[in-house]
């Protein structure tokens, strides 16, 4: 596979073992996100269990942050290149799986914070391998692959929230639900392993020095941190929005989460053919801008239905936003598109480190509405960011062209 040069036709073998690895990556992430999804609806009823503050809960989510920035970086510059993406995201995923258990079954705070760090590591390694093996998988197909592998991210959280909540109404409890997932997990990623890549030889690289960022690759990373830090306030603090600030029952909290979902997975599922019709720019920028401008109004409106239905909508503008800034920051430098990647995961990943203090604060002396206000204006703002560095490469390619 590793050997085949990109853009020249392929076997039928060769074909087959392309479609496995695709596969491969996107259920790798699928599996993940369900189990995060559930943990999302779960998260009200873990805050109540240890009686945490806003505050309190945001330090937990700075600790996953801090730990999934040490692996991604770890990972695209020293492991992917010495293991290769594919079998690194198979042990990712298989240890990713019980830690999340740990952290969720923590009898303590202390504890909590403490499981936390080594299931943000595995998480952090998950998603940049399985993207790095996607996009060589794009070079060797020269198919539009990264909007597909992104939806897998949202069908898991959507069908993580969707189980999650049947399992809050039917009273489940949580150390029956995550031990469990966490086995399915495991199971899953041995599985993969054994159907998808077992024979496969490894794409390894030379480990690339460590070094800052290419300049050019650091706008992409800014507008990802942006992405990233507001999505995840989006998935993290929702549910107890919903339950806290509007007083929906808690069996509903996931009802953000799965609207933005189902919105997120509609639009990325036809991401290749959005893309080709539409082009980049109205897909990575104006459709930002407009989804930041209806979901002002709706947040600030406090009506629980209409918040709901713009999420939907919003997920559906904004999902290929993140694919879009993964795609052109490897493209800037397709030999090093790993290193690239890994540098655009940890400056997304990087915004966690200010995302969840900031929430912390704003709904312990005010509420999580105004964040999510701040959301929409930010959105709006990385439309306009990704818009002047649309421009900026197309002048790039202009100059090349006519040189």
């Amino acid at each position: 596979m590793s050997s085949v040069a990109s853009g020249l036709p392929l076997t039928t073998e060769q074909q087959a073992a392309a479609i496995r690895i695709i596969w491969a990556a996107r259920l790798v992430v699928l599996f993940p996100m369900i189990s995060v999804g559930i943990w999302f609806v779960y998260i009200p009823w873990k805050v109540a269990v240890l009686n945490l503050t806003p505050l309190d809960f945001s330090k937990v989510l700075l600790c996953f942050a801090i730990s999934s920035i040490t692996a991604t970086q770890l990972g695209g510059r020293r492991l992917i290149p010495r293991f290769g993406a594919g079998p690194l995201m198979i042990a990712a995923m298989c240890c990713f799986s019980p830690c999340l258990a740990l952290a969720v079954l923590a009898p303590t705070y202390l504890l909590m914070l403490l499981a936390v760090i080594p299931c943000g590591f595995f998480f952090g390694l998950v998603a940049p391998s399985a993207t790095a093996e996607t996009f060589r998988m794009e070079k060797l197909t020269g198919r539009f692959l990264m909007p597909m592998h992104s939806a897998f991210f949202s069908i898991g959280s959507l069908v993580g929230s969707v189980v999650g909540g049947t399992l809050l109404q039917l009273e489940v409890p949580a150390h029956w639900v995550f031990p469990i997932m966490a086995g399915n997990g495991m199971f899953v990623s041995l599985l993969l392993w054994k159907i998808c890549l077992q024979g496969e030889r490894p794409a390894r690289t030379q480990a690339p020095p460590l070094r800052w960022p290419d300049r050019r690759v650091l706008g992409f990373g800014i507008l990802g941190a942006l992405s990233l830090s507001t999505i995840g306030v989006v998935l993290d603090w929702s549910a107890l929005w919903l339950t806290r600030d509007m007083l929906v029952p808690m069996a509903y909290g996931g009802a953000i989460i799965f609207a933005f979902s189902l919105g997120e997975i509609a639009a990325r599922l036809r991401g290749e053919s959005l893309i080709q019709r539409f082009g980049e720019m109205r897909i990575g920028s104006h459709a930002m801008i407009l989804g930041g401008a209806v979901l002002l109004p709706a947040v600030l409106s406090q009506n629980p239905v209409l918040i709901v239905l713009v999420f939907l909508f919003f997920g559906f503008v904004s999902a290929n936003f993140f694919p879009t800034v993964m795609r052109n920051a490897a493209e800037i430098d397709p030999e090093n598109s790993g290193v690239n990647i890994a540098d655009v995961n940890t400056l997304s990943m990087a915004g966690l480190l200010f995302g969840p203090p900031l929430v912390g604060y704003i709904a312990e002396h005010y509420s999580i509405t105004h964040t999510m206000a701040l959301l929409a204006v930010i959105w709006g703002c990385n439309g306009v960011g990704m818009y002047f560095l649309l421009r900026a490469k197309q002048q790039r390619t202009q100059h090349i062209s006519i040189a």
